[in-house]
């Protein structure tokens, strides 16, 4: 297994595989969703991109995983260069998840909706990174697969089993013009914004904003719709 250094700690390096048994989860039945009936007997074989979101969620989040998996307690509420410690940056994410698959499900249901925070609101998802250092980091991994578990299965609940369902398309007020696979894939890619500043390295996807509009310490930009893919 090839490693590499977080804060003084080796890491392992992408495409490996820690994963602690309180953060795994069985994979998805792509089951019956909205609007099935029953008695139809076997869904259709889901869409190549709906296959390659589930993909992504897993690989993005075992990445994530990695790097937090060899961090002591103490070294996960550590500031580096005074920006948000591990336990924060997990807080974050953990708020972060259901806001992004709640706009992807309010967009299933209703195209054209406008969603999300505006502009203004440069940093979202504060809630609780505030008080994140007091918790234990076993905590907030538990929080994390308790929210990929939720996600996963609202996304097993949902039709997506047609390229209109994943095309439907409505408006985040920072983010623009988006549709429905557009945000579903926001969720792993903040996990891979939070793991390459984790990492301390620059980040992997970094889209086009004004910098103005740009996240002191998400590090989050807000792309044009193509770059959402």
């Amino acid at each position: 297994m090839c490693r590499r250094r977080v804060q003084g700690t080796q890491v392992p390096c992408q495409g490996s595989r820690v994963s602690p048994s309180f953060v795994s989860h069985p994979p998805l039945s792509l089951g019956k969703g909205e609007g099935d009936t029953e008695g139809e007997g076997l869904l259709p074989e889901p869409l190549p991109q709906v296959a390659g979101l589930l993909e992504k969620l897993s690989t993005e989040r075992q990445d994530l995983l990695n790097v937090l998996a060899v961090l002591s307690d103490e070294q996960a509420q550590e500031h580096p260069k005074g920006e948000w410690s591990a336990k924060q940056q997990m807080a974050h994410l953990v708020e972060g998840e259901p806001e992004w698959l709640g706009w992807a499900l309010s967009v299933y249901h209703r195209p054209g909706i406008t969603v999300g925070q505006p502009p203004e609101v440069e940093q979202p998802f504060l809630r609780e990174v505030a008080d994140a250092d007091s918790l234990p980091l076993t905590w907030w991994l538990r929080r994390l697969g308790e929210t990929r578990a939720h996600t996963l299965r609202r996304i097993d609940e949902t039709n997506l089993s047609t390229a209109d369902a994943i095309n439907r398309r409505g408006v985040h007020r920072t983010w623009g013009e988006m549709t429905v696979l557009q945000l579903l894939r926001g969720i792993y890619r903040h996990d891979r914004m939070h793991r390459d500043q984790l990492l301390g390295q620059e980040q992997s996807f970094t889209p086009r904003l004004d910098a103005s509009h740009t996240p002191q310490l998400c590090k989050v930009a807000k792309p044009p719709i193509g770059q959402w893919t």
